[in-house]
């Protein structure tokens, strides 16, 4: 007979995971959306299906997809290195402080702040 208990489990809310995605973006260099912004553009997938907000996620998921759309300032020397920085700034925040291995961060620019040119763009 196992006596050995099973510690539980431990699930993480999607808003939760978001809003650790978020906090993790808004900081990088060259990201122009605020919190609450890039907040409503986090996107969760287990594989290919979208994932409700609210919904809980199992910690030891495989699984887990993050699609984040950011606005980038028009003066970053790079749109790519923008990119680049937020989706391993997301990766590592989701481990650091959720214990989640995303398997994949995905970071699409979708607008380019031209305002901070000053008219010279």
């Amino acid at each position: 007979m196992n006596t050995e208990k099973s510690p539980g489990f431990i699930r993480l809310s999607t808003t939760t995971i978001a809003e650790v995605a978020a906090r993790a973006a808004v900081h990088i260099e060259g990201v122009r959306d605020d919190f609450e912004r890039l907040l409503k553009a986090v996107e969760l997938f287990r594989g290919e299906d979208a994932l409700p907000h609210g919904e809980k996620v199992p910690l030891e998921a495989q699984d887990l997809v993050v699609r984040l759309r950011i606005t980038v300032s028009a003066s970053a020397p790079s749109f790519f290195l923008v990119a680049q920085r937020v989706q391993r700034s997301v990766f590592d925040a989701l481990y650091s402080r959720l214990g989640i291995v995303p398997s994949r961060v995905h970071v699409e620019v979708q607008n380019v702040d031209w305002s901070d040119l000053d008219g010279r763009g």
